[in-house]
């Protein structure tokens, strides 16, 4: 993924402490996370999009100063394999998967990976997210 290796380095942040701060959070790392898919897929083919989940452990371990290459990989493999399991729970759906909430999704996940954030505190910080930002894809 070219658009995140090219991102300048950052101190981290402390974990956010509530479900605001979480959505916030979460929700700068959409931003980020869509800059870097528009550089690396300008135009994605439909099959593509999902890559966009690709990113979320990464800008998470950034987001925490977690640098270690083994626990990203196994953040990434757990939220993925969560959000895989969730789409396949939804069955033969016609609609088009939400992509900013699996990119979302992923992300917190990769934070329960860490063990930074509890997994019972995501479906209020998803709820904020929806309800205070914007989560539209072009």
């Amino acid at each position: 993924m070219t658009g995140l290796s090219s991102s300048p380095k950052k101190s981290p942040k402390k974990s956010p402490s509530d479900v605001n701060q979480w959505a916030a959070d979460a929700f700068s790392a959409l931003e980020k996370a869509l800059i870097a898919f528009e550089e690396d897929y300008p135009t994605p083919e439909p099959e593509e999009r999902l890559e966009i989940v690709g990113y979320a452990a990464e800008l998470a371990a950034r987001a925490r100063g977690i640098t270690s290459s083994t626990e990203i990989d196994a953040a990434d493999e757990y939220a993925v394999d969560n959000v895989l399991a969730d789409l396949e729970s939804e069955g033969d759906s016609e609609k088009e998967p939400d992509y900013a909430i699996l990119f979302l999704l992923c992300y917190l996940d990769a934070h329960v990976h860490f063990g930074l954030l509890k997994d019972d505190r995501i479906e209020p910080i998803i709820q904020a997210l929806i309800t205070e930002y914007d989560l539209t894809i072009r």
